[in-house]
């Protein structure tokens, strides 16, 4: 029996035409993805926003779904980057960072909602 980690990458021999373990791909950053999810979400929703001043969608036919469409687009694009190959890790830090921004939402309106502000 061999000693030999089993995460550890070996060379095809001629003796072994299975091969041996491969190492994964490196498939992009869990913490970009959620630097960039908590970020990108905060300046849409903070920095836009969204559903606020006099030129607000209170009129429009979208007028209650206006704040979701952001979230809509993002989820599906951290989806698909989760389940593409290549950038999987950056798109679950994306989903983590949309549930981070949530979890932040919540602590903020409890704050508010206790009149802390």
């Amino acid at each position: 029996m061999s000693e030999e980690p089993y995460d550890v990458a070996r060379e095809r021999s001629p003796a072994d035409p299975g091969g041996g373990l491969q190492q994964p791909e490196k498939s992009g950053s869990i913490g970009a993805g959620v630097a960039f999810g908590v970020l990108g979400l905060w300046a849409v929703y903070v920095g836009g926003g969204v559903g606020q001043g006099p030129y607000a969608s209170s009129g429009r036919f979208l007028a209650l779904s206006t704040p979701f469409i952001p979230i809509a687009v993002y989820m599906a694009v951290a989806i698909v980057l989760s389940i593409v190959r290549r950038t999987s890790r950056f798109g679950a830090g994306m989903l983590i960072g949309m549930g981070v921004f949530i979890l932040l939402d919540g602590l903020c309106l409890g704050i508010l909602a206790r009149g802390g502000a």
